[in-house]
């Protein structure tokens, strides 16, 4: 009996030892993410920002916020890199996770149309400024990324179909962007300004839901009239299509375990 119970002891020592190697060790600086794996959430813009900050780390791609969390939580990745606004709110939930004081990159969001429609472009920088002058945008970053709590409902808005249907891809779910409530409902702070852009254009706005890969596709195919979600502006396409005026303006940070 003497035997068998320090049998079980030496186990239990050895799964201690074990464990306590396996270990995730926790992360402070910037400096400690060389050659970890970190995880993107996907974006059209590329992850230039991120090999130069860290060239010698492993990214991993996540199409949405909330399968990064799940992953850094189990060990999978050591970091996350993403919008702090949004970041904020993982943190204010979990007292294990923690925001690096670190500022990396700063990017400007657009949305993107076909390269013959000019006027689309023109009517949707029209809006943008219109919204950002009259306070209703400062209102809105308010109410999508409180700093605590849930987002607000999205503001009721009248629409008209004088002038027909106006076709709107972005991905889902990529909150506060877009994403589903509980009523199956499109909502968001892009689906908002998409529906401003509507109501100006006297048109009803239809909500397209794509994957991350399938915004460019379906726009060249004509299935939507423009896309947006996280989108930046890069270089190489720039010849090929058309470019609203920047809507949000995104302050890239670390979110990492304690």
């Amino acid at each position: 009996m003497i035997k068998v119970l320090s049998y079980l002891r030496l186990i239990c020592l050895l799964i201690i030892i074990l464990t306590s190697c396996h270990k995730s060790q926790p992360i402070n600086e910037i400096s400690d993410l060389q050659e970890k794996r970190i995880g993107l959430i996907n974006y059209l813009g590329g992850d230039q920002q991120a090999n130069s900050y860290f060239p010698g780390a492993n990214f991993e791609a996540y199409t949405n916020v909330y399968e990064a969390v799940n992953a850094l939580k189990k060990n999978k990745i050591s970091a996350i890199i993403g919008d702090i606004l949004i970041l904020k709110k993982f943190v204010s939930s979990s007292h294990k996770l923690q925001l690096l004081d670190n500022l990396l990159w700063e990017e400007e969001y657009v949305f993107v149309m076909r390269s013959h429609n000019s006027d689309l472009k023109n009517n949707i920088d029209k809006t943008i400024h219109l919204l950002a002058i009259s306070g209703i945008h400062n209102d809105m970053i308010k109410r999508w990324f409180p700093d605590q709590g849930q987002p607000e409902k999205i503001t009721n808005l009248k629409l008209s179909s004088k002038n027909g249907v106006l076709r709107f891809g972005t991905v889902f779910p990529n909150e506060p962007f877009s994403y589903f409530n509980k009523e199956e409902q499109s909502i968001g702070y892009d689906i908002e300004i998409a529906y401003f852009i509507a109501q100006a254009l006297e048109m009803e706005l239809e909500v397209v839901s794509l994957d991350f890969y399938g915004l460019i596709p379906a726009l060249l195919s004509n299935r939507v009239d423009f896309i947006g979600g996280t989108v930046t502006v890069p270089e190489e396409r720039m010849k090929t299509m058309l470019y609203s005026e920047p809507y949000y303006h995104a302050k890239k940070g670390i979110l990492v375990k304690k």
